[in-house]
C-alpha cells in the first residue's frame, strides 16, 4: 500500500511540476514583455503586464510550496521557450492564448483531480481532508484566473457556488 501510495504521490509531483513549468514560462514571457514595451514608451501597458508575471510568480510559488510538502523537488524548467522582441499588436493575442493553455491544463487537472477525490471520499471518506486542501488551493487558482478573465457577472454565480460547494465538503469532513 505503501509503494502505491508514492506513486500516486509522484504522479500529483509530476503535475504539479507541470503546472508550475508554465507559470515559469509565463513569468519570463510577461517580463520581457514588460521591458520591450517600457522601451517603446508603453508604461501604463507595461506595467501593467509587470504585475501579470507578479501574479504568475506567486502561483508558482505556490506550486513549489506544495511539491516541497510532498517531498519533491519543484522544477526550474520553463514549458517553453520565450518569444522575444515581440510587435505590440502581438502580445495581446500571443497573452491570450498563453493563459489558455494554462486554463486548459489547470481545468484538467481539476477534472481528474475532482474525479480522484470523489473516488477517495467512496473507499475511505478518512483520507478526504488530505485530498481536499489540494483541491481547494486548485480551485482558488482557477477562481483567481476567473475572475481576471471574464466580466459576465452571471459567471461569478457558478463559480460563488462551487467554491461554497468545495467550502463545505471541506468543513464537514473537518468536522466530523
Amino acid at each position: 500500500m505503501e509503494n502505491q501510495n508514492s506513486e500516486k504521490v509522484m504522479r500529483v509531483i509530476e503535475v504539479l511540476n507541470k503546472a508550475r513549468s508554465m507559470e515559469l514560462q509565463s513569468i519570463h514571457q510577461y517580463m520581457n514583455q514588460h521591458y520591450n514595451l517600457d522601451d517603446l514608451d508603453y508604461g501604463k501597458f507595461a506595467a501593467s503586464i509587470k504585475r501579470i508575471a507578479i501574479d504568475e510568480m506567486d502561483h508558482a510559488e505556490q506550486f513549489a510550496e506544495r511539491i516541497k510538502e510532498l517531498d519533491g523537488e519543484p522544477g526550474t524548467e520553463m514549458a517553453a521557450k520565450v518569444v522575444k522582441k515581440q510587435a505590440l499588436k502581438e502580445v495581446y493575442p500571443f497573452d491570450a492564448r498563453l493563459e489558455a493553455d494554462v486554463l486548459e491544463a489547470y481545468n484538467g487537472f481539476l477534472a481528474l483531480l475532482g474525479i480522484y477525490t470523489g473516488i477517495l471520499a467512496i473507499i475511505n471518506f478518512t483520507a478526504l481532508p488530505d485530498y481536499m486542501t489540494l483541491l481547494n488551493a486548485c480551485v482558488a487558482f482557477q477562481v483567481g484566473h476567473f475572475f481576471r478573465a471574464t466580466a459576465s457577472r452571471r459567471g461569478y454565480i457558478l463559480i460563488v457556488l462551487l467554491f461554497a460547494a468545495y467550502t463545505s465538503l471541506y468543513l464537514w469532513a473537518n468536522l466530523k
